[in-house]
């Protein structure tokens, strides 16, 4: 398990270090409400698939034991 979240963090941080001065350039054409409806869609869908792994049998210990 450990080895799969320091995978998804190595992703992510090498998405927002090449995406990121490409997508300042476009932050003044994001208004405050889409970015804030990016963000409440963002944590539902993550929030919908920490449901949908741990809310099984056992979900949560087989989790840790990874």
């Amino acid at each position: 398990m450990s080895t799969r979240i320091f995978r998804l963090f190595t992703l992510c941080v090498t998405l927002l270090g090449c995406a990121g001065p490409l997508a300042a350039a476009g932050l003044a054409d994001i208004s405050n409400k889409d970015a804030v409806a990016g963000l409440k869609e963002a944590l539902a869908r993550g929030s919908q698939a920490a449901v949908q792994r741990l809310g099984v049998e056992n979900g949560f210990f087989c989790a840790i034991g990874r």
